[in-house]
């Protein structure tokens, strides 16, 4: 229960996320089941999980393309393609002695794009259709729900954040605007809200100086996603305060055992931390191949000088009221952001739902006063790089998707 929220509102909002979750799931026609039928990330991490379930970390150590069989059927592989409505490109008839049902899997000209923590989170539907002999749609459908039920609980842990912000138009927009954008990236197939989770809880914690549980929250959230990187501020702070917490353990009365919550935890983070580094490194290679659509990359500024004055001109003008403010945490998000935008080759309208916790940045600040002039400062950013950046629709246009 989000607290300063009545028992109606959220009732309402449970009943909204049910009633969408029946809409987009009681369609016929598209097994792929996601809002649009645009995205195909929600089957292909499924589908990638079932592929590592057979051939093991060679999914990050090759392309693959190189992990299927080259000659298959082609007529079997246009009926597949045909009756899934995926690109036939995609079309994977693994190399495995016991498995033989097709795949469709994104990106295969690559091994796989990311973290090990999605394979966990899609291993249910992955088991479902490798040893359950699910269908492409049902394991769809289930995908669908759970990303739905997660979108809304990140909303929950957002939206009591906004409402530290006291009695507010703009906690009120902040809230209905960050249910928009969670629940149709994730009807759509989208996973960055499982993500949001874990980050929208560390901000909690950290507001209640539980800074060993917040450290520990992110680096599974950086598991689960790469671009949780865009929140290493945040890290940060999460950081400073664990290695407080850490000497006052150390100096504190007591034996190690009596504290080995706090050293289990801090034991998963390195390791979560760590094997996230790791698989970063070893795709870091590959991510920097991905196709360049980024107009703020290194290689368009030139070019695309126009957009780049769009993006920095606002961002400096933002930053430098944010720093008069003496917003500091803010200005280091905007600051190691435009480092990352300005790094990254590949970029997609559906990222900018990675960014959405920044928006309850403010929870940190003291007086109200200072938590609204933030909130207003920091959502004006966001919409700058929802706009010029990732090029994503703030407004809620998605919902005519649901009927047609």
């Amino acid at each position: 229960m989000i607290k300063g929220v009545s028992k109606r509102v959220h009732l309402a909002a449970g009943i909204v996320t049910l009633s969408l979750i029946v809409i987009v799931c009681a369609r016929d026609g598209d097994p792929r089941m996601g809002l649009g039928g645009w995205n195909s990330d929600h089957y292909s991490h499924t589908m990638a999980t079932v592929l590592f379930w057979e051939v093991g970390l060679e999914i990050y150590r090759r392309p693959i393309r190189s992990l299927c069989w080259d000659d298959p059927p082609a007529e079997l592989t246009a009926r597949v393609a045909e009756a899934w409505r995926v690109n036939p490109v995609d079309i994977c008839w693994p190399k495995s002695d016991t498995f033989d049902r097709p795949l469709a899997i994104n990106w295969q000209a690559f091994p796989r794009p990311y973290p090990p923590g999605v394979l966990v989170y899609f291993l249910p539907e992955a088991m479902l259709y490798r040893y359950g002999d699910a269908s492409f749609t049902a394991i769809n459908r289930v995908s669908l729900v759970k990303l739905a039920v997660v979108a809304h609980l990140a909303w929950m842990l957002l939206a009591s954040l906004f409402i530290r912000l006291g009695p507010s138009l703009i906690g009120w927009i902040l809230i209905a605007f960050s249910y928009s954008q969670l629940m149709f990236w994730s009807l759509a197939g989208v996973y960055d809200g499982v993500a949001v989770v874990g980050i929208a809880l560390a901000m909690t914690l950290i507001k209640e100086d539980r800074f060993v549980e917040a450290l520990t929250l992110l680096c599974a959230a950086l598991f689960m996603h790469f671009r949780v990187m865009w929140h290493f501020p945040l890290m940060g702070v999460a950081l400073y305060g664990t290695a407080a917490a850490v000497k006052s353990i150390i100096r504190g009365p007591g034996s190690w055992m009596d504290r080995r919550q706090e050293w289990g935890l801090l034991g998963l983070s390195a390791l979560l931390l760590g094997w996230s580094g790791v698989s970063f490194g070893m795709l870091w290679p590959y991510l920097r191949e991905f196709p360049l659509n980024n107009p703020l990359h290194l290689e368009h500024l030139k070019p695309s000088a126009r957009i780049a004055l769009a993006y920095f001109l606002p961002t400096a003008f933002l930053g430098g009221l944010m720093a008069w403010r003496r917003m500091w945490l803010p200005v280091v998000y905007l600051a190691w952001c435009s480092l990352f935008f300005i790094a990254t080759p590949q970029i997609k309208p559906w990222h900018a739902l990675g960014l959405l916790p920044v928006l309850a940045l403010a929870s940190f600040r003291g007086k109200q006063a200072q938590r609204l002039d933030q909130t207003v400062v920091v959502f004006l950013w966001y919409l700058v790089v929802m706009h010029v950046v990732f090029k994503a629709n703030p407004t809620p246009a998605w919902v005519a998707e649901l009927f047609r």
